[in-house]
């Protein structure tokens, strides 16, 4: 009995504190309290031919086009939770900014950070986020929205399949890798004058969009999970920020397809007008597991007739992994084109850290 108690004792009596992932005990403390088990919000790669039939493709170009429509490869969710748990030192007036502490690095987090890293210019009189919400018409804004006279009502939501085709497919991106939410079934005044701002090609700032969402996390607002996973996994293997082999890793969600687009304009046709999906899970439910397997197969929306004989499958199978190869091929001739353009924004995101160094590490 005496050598269990021992052995208990010896275990409560260690410390746990890494101080390479932690500036102290306390967000040691706190990051095994609230953060260790957080779901991560991982962005969605969206394909081009999701455009093909809703061509709003050009809507993105200043917001960062690919910057924030295209996502891949295996993303460090242990780097994204300990970004969250070491925030600190906030500012939630506009500009807004934190900083954080990451594997020894401290970072002075700022809407610029963002504006480099998406290559994007500083935008001035812009719509969102607020400065105050007087002089914005949301009767307009959701009339707009849907196609018909609507009265919008301050804390009423508009439902995902009210809205017009083209705003359904902006939505979701927008809701998946822009101004996130838990789900894009209902929609807010915030985020339908985002949806009307963007559509309108109407100045937004994007950068200090991310900045505020990333301080509402820290602040407890976390039923939304720990948004921006893959931008942050960018930003921060940018500054080449260590990572360790017990780190854990994931891969984007679901993509946004051609499926995706088709599915959800069916579903829309065979629902009753104001009724929305429920629940906090997967946000668009006419996604299937079958467009991400088809999606990742390089597979073609409809399903294929495949042939019955041997030498015709084998043929059917050679073509296909001649054009999976072609596929890859394309992709790397893009990697080798996008290299030069990251090792240049890394020289400014370090100068621009510089710069911000805080003058003291965090207590």
């Amino acid at each position: 009995m005496a050598e269990s108690s021992k052995r208990r004792k010896a275990t409560v009596s260690r410390s746990p504190f890494n101080s390479e992932k932690f500036p102290s005990k306390e967000k040691s403390k706190l990051f095994r309290e609230s953060f260790a088990s957080s779901t991560v919000h991982l962005e969605r790669n969206i394909l081009p031919n999701a455009f093909e039939v809703l061509p709003i493709r050009s809507l993105f170009d200043s917001l960062g086009g690919d910057q924030v429509l295209h996502f891949s490869g295996p993303q460090n969710l242990s780097l994204i939770r300990e970004f969250y748990c070491n925030i600190h030192s906030i500012r939630k007036e506009l500009p807004a900014s934190f900083e954080t502490w990451v594997r020894k690095k401290s970072l002075v987090i700022t809407g610029d950070v963002f504006r480099i890293l998406l290559g994007l210019p500083e935008v001035r009189n812009c719509h969102f986020p607020f400065l105050t919400r007087s002089g914005v018409d949301f009767n307009c804004v959701a009339s707009e929205l849907c196609g018909v006279d609507r009265t919008w009502v301050t804390g009423d939501l508009l439902q995902q399949n009210e809205l017009l085709p083209r705003f359904r497919l902006l939505n979701i991106i927008v809701c998946a890798n822009l101004y996130v939410t838990t789900h894009s079934s209902h929609i807010t005044q915030d985020q339908g004058y985002v949806l009307y701002c963007i559509h309108h090609r109407l100045p937004i700032d994007l950068p200090e969009m991310i900045v505020s969402k990333m301080i509402g996390v820290s602040e407890g607002r976390k039923s939304l999970g720990l948004p921006y996973g893959c931008l942050l996994t960018r930003f921060l293997t940018a500054l080449d920020v260590l990572s360790f082999d017990d780190d854990e890793f994931a891969y984007p969600i679901k993509p946004i397809t051609k499926l995706t687009v088709s599915q959800s304009q069916a579903h829309v046709r065979g629902s009753v007008s104001g009724v929305g999906s429920s629940g906090a899970g997967n946000d668009d439910p006419l996604v299937k597991e079958e467009e991400f397997e088809a999606a990742n197969a390089g597979a073609p929306d409809l399903p294929e007739l495949r042939p019955r004989s041997f030498r015709g499958q084998l043929q059917h199978f050679e073509q296909s992994v001649t054009r999976r190869l072609d596929r890859l091929a394309t992709r790397l001739d893009g990697f080798d084109g996008r290299l030069d353009e990251q090792s240049a924004m890394l020289a400014q995101i370090l100068s621009l850290l510089q710069l911000q160094q805080p003058p003291s590490s965090p207590s």
